[in-house]
């Protein structure tokens, strides 16, 4: 008996944890070309990855199957893209 409620209490957390995330259709259309990286992390969370590339440092939440990609420059957004949110986004300035 004490091994089901167990198991039950671990299927339900690991079911609310997939319904809470975060990479969602919603939450990519609240990032705007020019906002601050502060305001990106407090809708997204801290990046699962950042790579410094010449320019910008780009931050993936996500994997490679589900993302959202943000560029940066002086901690600014200058480039967004997502993958499997229900469509394929992708929005760069070019002005930084």
């Amino acid at each position: 008996m004490q091994t089901k409620v167990k198991l039950l209490l671990v299927l339900g957390t690991a079911m609310a944890l997939a319904g809470c995330s975060k990479l969602t259709k919603e939450n990519y259309a609240k990032l705007q070309i020019g906002q601050k990286r502060a305001y990106v992390e407090d809708i997204l969370g801290k990046p699962d990855h950042c790579e410094d590339i010449v320019v910008a440092d780009l931050c993936t939440w996500g994997n490679e199957n589900k993302y959202i990609k943000v560029g940066f420059t002086k901690n600014t957004i200058v480039s967004l893209a997502s993958d499997d949110l229900g469509e394929n986004l992708i929005d760069i300035d070019f002005n930084f």
